[in-house]
């Protein structure tokens, strides 16, 4: 939507906050402003691993903004035992009460883990095993999901979904009978998010210079409270 929306439409946004690979295709497409580092001083509060991200490597374009994991959220009413492997949103005894991402990129990300694949350097033939294993999944499914998935698991409507960690958490303040599951020894998707700023700008200083308030210690910390 933020694709079309900025490539297709005579609209003007001074900042946007994409995830990683949304940023790899606008610079390729020539659709982000070089960030001028100089208005944005607070950039040096960040940690180097989310400096020169590998959609952006020169540090042109982007000031990471939030980053996280995928996992897995169940319902301990419904899921007997704790899911040791994403293969837990394959269990046929689940059958109509798992979630799946609505969102090729994860979901492939999954699928590409149980296969052998690694989703960073892939082949057609590793995207065509996991796409199999998609469709072996499906007939199981309750529905592909992504912002439903907090009415769905919080409100025990559901068994089981893939999520993002930190909505996983929020979902469990809100249930007392989910819990948490990251498959460490499979891996999981690293997403990072960071602001940039779209060549239909109108004010580029001003859009660096809330984007350096946002890098301000306090407001950071506020702001992911």
């Amino acid at each position: 939507e933020l694709y079309n929306m900025l490539k297709n439409s005579n609209v003007s946004y001074d900042v946007i906050i994409p995830s990683e690979y949304m940023i790899e295709k606008l610079i390729a497409e020539d659709m982000l402003l070089e960030l001028n580092y100089d208005n944005i001083p607070n950039y040096d509060n960040l940690m180097d691993r989310f400096k020169k991200l590998p959609c952006d490597p020169e540090s042109k374009y982007t000031v990471c903004y939030s980053w996280g994991v995928t996992a897995m959220v169940y319902d301990k009413t419904k899921v007997a035992q704790k899911p040791t492997s994403w293969e837990a949103l394959w269990d046929e005894s689940l059958a109509g009460d798992i979630l799946m991402f609505n969102n090729s990129r994860d979901a492939m990300a999954i699928a590409m883990q149980l296969t052998g694949s690694n989703p960073a350097n892939c082949t057609k033939e590793d995207i065509d095993k996991a796409s199999e294993k998609l469709r072996e999944q499906k007939p199981i499914l309750k529905k592909y999901v992504m912002d439903q998935v907090f009415t769905e698991m919080e409100t025990s409507q559901s068994a089981i979904a893939p999520y993002y960690a930190g909505d996983c958490m929020l979902m469990m303040e809100e249930n007392p009978d989910l819990a948490f599951y990251l498959p460490e020894d499979q891996g999981f998707n690293l997403f990072i998010d960071a602001m940039c700023i779209p060549k239909c700008a109108s004010q580029k200083e001003a859009a660096e210079t809330f984007i350096n308030f946002l890098c301000e210690p306090e407001i950071a910390a506020g702001n992911m409270e």
